[in-house]
């Protein structure tokens, strides 16, 4: 049996993994393997780089991974899940377990200096969280995330529950364009912010989400909402909050992560920065 090995685990897919002996493949794409674990959680055996919660990264063999199918089901045990059917496992005995770094001890993050990184991208959505009173030709899922947007800065948090629940599972995709707005704003509100309404908000989306929305989604939800994402979500999160000298060059990290899923969650996470935080 050809053995892979990993160099990372994120520390949501190890808990995940310990808790689980079946997994099944979800899915196989270019950027790597989806699986899901019998705890409930999808995870991703990654061929790239960047590390996260639920990412297994690999050192090399990512080639063997074309030989997995959809719907295979492997076991877990002893640090390793087996594929029988394809002679292939996957091991993360003595990986390193990653997890994010602490956030910004305080928020220096003003409309201005979010503005300064954000307004050269000339983005609609973005330019409209900004300022409320442009006018833009928005399409509907943008419409429904500058609502939730309007109700959390308004501290309407019955009616950000009503607009965050309008926009779970909307768009196409594992991640749909709706639920990575989410994930911004439910990451930004558990890394900064103390204030109890905003913290039952995310806990609520992430509730909705088990039921509304894709299982990967779902999994990603549920990790924002203990403050823990793909970490070009967390560094471009905690570089606009810190108002870093690097937060231009981490928003365009974040912009590559996945074709419209990086702008989405970008915009999530500027309009969870606008929330009054504490200095």
């Amino acid at each position: 049996m050809t053995t892979l090995q990993f160099k990372f685990i994120g520390v949501s897919a190890l808990d995940a993994l310990k808790r689980s002996d079946q997994v099944s493949v979800f899915g196989n794409t270019s950027r790597g393997l989806f699986l899901e674990v019998s705890a409930g959680r999808i995870i991703f055996v990654s061929r790239e780089a960047y590390r996260g919660p639920l990412t297994l990264n690999l050192i090399a063999g990512s080639d063997q991974l074309n030989r997995i199918k959809k719907g295979e089901s492997g076991s877990q045990s002893g640090e390793r899940i087996s594929f029988p059917q394809t002679g292939i496992s996957i091991s993360w005995q003595d990986t390193d377990v990653w997890r994010p770094a602490p956030p910004p001890e305080q928020t220096a993050a003003t409309q201005a200096s979010i503005a300064e990184v954000i307004d050269p991208l000339d983005d609609r959505l973005l330019d409209t969280i900004l300022a409320p009173s442009k006018t833009q030709k928005l399409n509907a899922l943008e419409q429904r995330a500058l609502a939730l947007s309007r109700r959390m800065r308004a501290s309407d948090w019955e009616g950000a529950l009503d607009a965050a629940g309008a926009l779970l599972g909307l768009g196409s995709g594992l991640t749909p364009e709706g639920d990575d707005f989410l994930i911004g704003v439910s990451l930004v509100i558990v890394r900064l912010g103390p204030d109890r309404q905003q913290l039952d908000l995310v806990r609520k989306i992430a509730a909705l989400a088990q039921k509304q929305t894709t299982r990967l989604s779902a999994s990603l939800l549920a990790c924002a909402a203990d403050g823990l994402a793909d970490e070009r979500l967390i560094e471009a999160c905690d570089a606009l909050a810190a108002n870093a000298q690097h937060a231009g060059a981490a928003v365009q990290e974040l912009l590559g992560w996945g074709a419209t899923s990086g702008r989405m969650a970008l915009a999530g996470i500027t309009a969870g920065l606008l929330l009054e935080w504490p200095v």
